[in-house]
């Protein structure tokens, strides 16, 4: 199938829509030999699954074969963490600007996106207004595959099938509801994106109470020490001695980063309250955090984060971009998170993992591995 044969696309996007599921079925499991094709099915049957009604007045598109310039429109992620939103936003944004597309972003759930960042030199914005004129146009609902099978290539695999529908001629609006979280270049995050007077503000009040450049160090426990409700596979709570072994191996580091820069401050973010509330009580000179609330809910996960766990991962996420150095310490169980490398990638601040086997590794001498933004 060539994706840039409008005519054939057409066709083959007007019966694939309105075939029954079970035969959607079938191609699917006689497709996997033909990734572009497994993935363009697959995304077909997710969708018409997701919503009865995937597609909104086709008619006079497909009569009319409507030239206008089409929009593809990222709506609410909820299949990831803060990096992979806004990767997938980056990634489906350079998609548009490649293939001559207008991009926009409508995110209201779990919380007002807008409440946060604000159109940089790109207007992504949506209204409520100019939502609802949206869905009375020509709309196709889509949640793109993200199949194992595809592996690394899955991102390709799903742009083959956007520009697919895209040539179908059958859509004025492409609704996106999940594309992969390929990357976060530097350069169209912050074309894109820039915080809102009311996350401005909170930023500028913590830099001022640092009032130097600063370091970051970040340890991401999930709910290892019992005090988040994410629930991740294989990171059971620990026993209580455990957890106070781990925190306790965790600050030594920290002593250790800042020993090797003793005239810097440092930012120091996590997921764990028991943790900053640590580092509190160690009296550690020349550090600086944010306190969240005592039970860590997870920004994509939850439907009851508060304002105050938001606005504490926008803002770490923001000073993190705009550290000298950005440091991750990961000991034995802890989670690798992609959350301090992809903040360091916004401006392209030098980002390290310290990763340890055990906590009996912290009298060891620290050699963070630099890790590249691939």
């Amino acid at each position: 199938m060539s994706r840039y044969n409008i005519s054939t696309n057409y066709f083959v996007v007007y019966f694939l829509i309105r075939f029954p599921n079970t035969i959607l079925k079938i191609i699917l499991k006689i497709s996997k030999s033909f990734p572009e094709v497994h993935c363009l099915v697959s995304s077909i049957l997710s969708s018409k699954r997701q919503r009865k009604k995937i597609y909104n007045k086709t008619s006079d598109a497909l009569n009319n074969g409507s030239m206008k310039q089409k929009c593809i429109v990222f709506i609410d992620n909820c299949y990831g963490g803060i990096t992979d939103c806004f990767k997938s936003i980056v990634s489906l944004y350079e998609f548009c600007l490649k293939n001559n597309l207008k991009f926009k972003i409508y995110k209201n759930s779990p919380f007002d996106f807008s409440e946060y960042f604000q159109p940089s030199k790109y207007n992504w914005n949506v209204s409520d207004s100019e939502f609802r004129i949206m869905l009375d146009s020509n709309v196709l609902h889509v949640w793109l595959s993200n199949d194992p099978m595809y592996k690394e290539n899955t991102w390709r695999y799903q742009q083959d099938t956007l520009l697919y529908l895209l040539n179908s001629n059958q859509f004025e609006y492409i609704f996106v509801y999940y594309s992969a979280p390929h990357k976060l270049s530097s350069k169209s995050f912050n074309e894109l994106f820039k915080p809102t007077l009311k996350l401005q503000n909170v930023i500028n009040d913590f830099k001022d109470k640092i009032n130097n450049e600063y370091i970051s160090a970040s340890f991401r426990f999930v709910n290892l020490l019992s005090d988040s409700n994410e629930l991740v596979d294989g990171y059971d709570v620990l026993p209580v001695d455990d957890s106070k072994k781990l925190i306790n191996a965790n600050i030594c580091v920290l002593k250790k980063l800042i020993n090797n820069n003793p005239y810097k401050s440092y930012l120091v973010t996590s997921d764990s309250y028991k943790f900053i509330t640590a580092v509190e009580n160690s009296n550690i000179k020349n550090v600086y955090f944010i306190k969240g609330e005592e039970i860590h809910h997870h920004i994509a996960f939850s439907d009851i984060v508060s304002d105050k766990e938001i606005t504490k991962s926008y803002v770490e996420f923001m000073l993190i971009s705009e550290a000298s150095t950005a440091f991750q310490i990961q000991i034995g169980p802890m989670y690798e998170s992609k959350f301090p490398k992809w903040a360091a990638c916004v401006n392209n601040v030098p980002y390290y993992l310290i990763r340890l086997g055990s906590i009996y590794d912290v009298d060891k001498e620290i050699n963070p591995m630099i890790i590249s933004y691939n």
